[in-house]
């Protein structure tokens, strides 16, 4: 499985999310922030155009047809998004 890097325009600048599957439209939001001391903020790997953490506890299901949201064509290795639905199932184990 592979993430998406997705960008809706808001009224401060584009707010960025993590598509963690495509089908279901299960998302993570992506903050600028870096702080790897904080085990819920997984820092994006270097080499992307987007960087920043992706907030693994705070997912949301989002209907993409609704929104005006278009990829940024950037894809996430898959090591990645194992890393953040592993963060994922240790919280609502």
């Amino acid at each position: 499985m592979a993430g998406l890097i997705y960008a809706n325009f808001v009224r401060a600048g584009f707010l960025l999310k993590f598509i963690l599957n495509g089908k279901s439209k299960i998302v993570h939001p992506i903050t600028s922030t870096i702080k790897p001391e904080i085990k819920m903020m997984i820092p994006i790997p270097e080499g992307f155009k987007i960087q920043g953490s992706v907030i693994a506890e705070q997912i949301r299901a989002l209907d993409l047809n609704q929104r005006c949201w278009k990829t940024t064509g950037e894809i996430l290795p898959k090591d990645f998004v194992d890393l953040v639905v592993q963060t994922f199932n240790v919280i609502i184990s």
